[in-house]
């Protein structure tokens, strides 16, 4: 039985030279020093939380706060699932992965719940005028396909609390206008390559999260719309549209008018101070990629 596993006996696991199947040194390092220290078993705190600014703090923020802890919650729940169909689970990764998740429960909790605090601040400060102006701000659909315009600083903010919108399914829809000896379907790997494409579930389309965000400017004259309103589904056009010609991701993503849209949220994120130094470094030397890894935790 799982519970009767003491640590003593997981101690023992990492001194032998058989590692249990599945699991790093990096993870093997971690439990061991988890072992052999005289004090509890440490919370590591993954997650950057982001100190908003008091003025910044809004109810739509909020809402897109505990949506990203319910999220979390979920990941607890495959973490369950896991462990009770596996033929023989691994306890000590378990117990990790348990650990990091909560962990980044409880950070999330403690942001959230000063930011609400704040908003009800607000509201008890505010003339019935101003209570009014706030309530202006309706919620915004996540799908890109179902989202519409952003009108407002608030649900621009409540977005970017949820981040680009990104769904896994085991299967996608297939294009049936599409070649099957071609790519005919949406792949969720695309996420890992490019970080900020937003996939919808409403128009089995992809679109830009940036591009969603901040949409006008002088550098966007020429943008390509479908990146924001239609969507685009030429799956087999997606990586390669022919010989010596790019993908229509890569179009995108190296475009002036996607550019200037990214720079736009770097502006947006650092004057809000919602992100830290550690971020702008990986904006200013690694680019998109790494930039959007270090925001989002990819």
């Amino acid at each position: 039985m799982l519970n009767s596993i003491s640590t003593q006996t997981i101690c023992n696991v990492i001194q032998t030279e058989a590692k249990p199947e599945g699991i790093t040194e990096s993870v093997l390092d971690e439990v061991g020093s988890i072992c052999f220290s005289t004090q509890s078993v440490p919370i590591k705190d993954s997650t950057n939380v982001v100190d908003y600014d008091k003025m910044d703090v809004n109810w739509l923020l909020c809402a897109g706060q505990l949506e990203n802890i319910f999220a979390e919650l979920t990941e607890c729940s495959i973490v369950l699932s896991k462990l009770k169909t596996e033929v023989l689970p691994n306890p000590i990764k378990f117990i990790l992965d348990s650990v990091q998740i909560i962990s980044r429960i409880k950070s999330k909790s403690k942001v959230f719940l000063k930011n609400a605090n704040i908003v009800l601040e607000k509201f008890s400060e505010s003339t019935v005028t101003s209570l009014s102006n706030n309530i202006i701000d309706e919620f915004i659909n996540h799908d890109p396909g179902g989202r519409g315009p952003i009108i407002s600083t608030s649900q621009r903010q409540y977005l970017i609390a949820l981040g680009p919108h990104q769904p896994k399914l085991t299967r996608y829809p297939i294009n049936l206008n599409i070649n099957k000896c071609k790519q005919h379907s949406f792949s969720s790997k695309w996420y890992n390559e490019y970080p900020l494409i937003e996939y919808s579930i409403l128009k089995d389309s992809v679109y830009c999260f940036v591009c969603s965000l901040f949409p006008h400017g002088p550098d966007k004259l020429y943008s390509n719309a479908a990146w924001i309103t239609t969507g685009v589904n030429q799956w087999h056009k997606m990586k390669s549209c022919g010989a010596k010609k790019l993908g229509k991701l890569k179009q995108h993503f190296s475009s002036t008018s996607r550019k200037a849209c990214l720079s736009d949220y770097y502006q947006f994120m650092t004057n809000s101070n919602h992100i830290d130094t550690v971020a702008c470094s990986a904006f200013l030397k690694g680019g998109d990629i790494h930039f959007i890894q270090t925001i989002f935790h990819l």
